[in-house]
C-alpha cells in the first residue's frame, strides 16, 4: 500500500491518545498536549519502511498517557 493513501488529522483531541480508524488509514494525532487545551503529554506519530522487505511500520511514540504502558504501540501496515 503506497504511504500517500492514508491520512493524518488533528483539532479533536484524542482522549487515548493517537490512535487509527477506517482499516488504519486514518490517524488521529491531537492529544491535547497544549497547555491551553488538555497539557497533555507529547506523542508522536513515526512512519517508516523497513529495509529488509519494505514494509510500512508506524509507532506511536512519546511519554504514556494515563490509560498506557511505557512500551511505544507499533503497527505494521
Amino acid at each position: 500500500m503506497r504511504l500517500g493513501a492514508r491520512g493524518a488529522g488533528g483539532h479533536t483531541p484524542q482522549l487515548s491518545g493517537a490512535n487509527c480508524e477506517c482499516d488504519d488509514q486514518v490517524w488521529r494525532i491531537d492529544v491535547g498536549m497544549s497547555y491551553g487545551v488538555l497539557n497533555r503529554p507529547v506523542q508522536v506519530l513515526e512512519i517508516t519502511k523497513r529495509l529488509e522487505d519494505q514494509e510500512t511500520v508506524v509507532r506511536v511514540m512519546g511519554l504514556p498517557l494515563e490509560s498506557e504502558s511505557l512500551e511505544d504501540s507499533a503497527m505494521q501496515l
